[in-house]
């Protein structure tokens, strides 16, 4: 899957960078707000189920604020987002 960034690029998708983010994210928040590793890698695992040749950066950052929202993360989706 290639991902087309904001200022135009194309790249090669990279789960690592969700979950990178969103473990960052996850540090911000207190214990009870946080989602575990296999929340993480459902979330990678919708967004590579998806099987777009191409999908926009904003696309995936909703995806990933409505999954964490899906989960009752708030203030996780709100740091996310950040």
């Amino acid at each position: 899957m290639k991902v087309i960034k904001m200022d135009g690029r194309v790249v090669d998708f990279n789960s690592q960078k969700i979950e990178h983010t969103i473990e960052k994210a996850n540090k911000e928040v207190d214990e009870f707000e946080r989602v575990t590793k296999d929340q993480i890698y459902e979330i990678i695992n919708y967004v590579e189920d998806l099987d777009k040749k191409r999908i926009l950066v904003e696309d995936i950052k909703e995806i990933i604020e409505e999954k964490l929202i899906g989960y009752n993360k708030l203030e996780l989706a709100k740091k996310y987002v950040i």
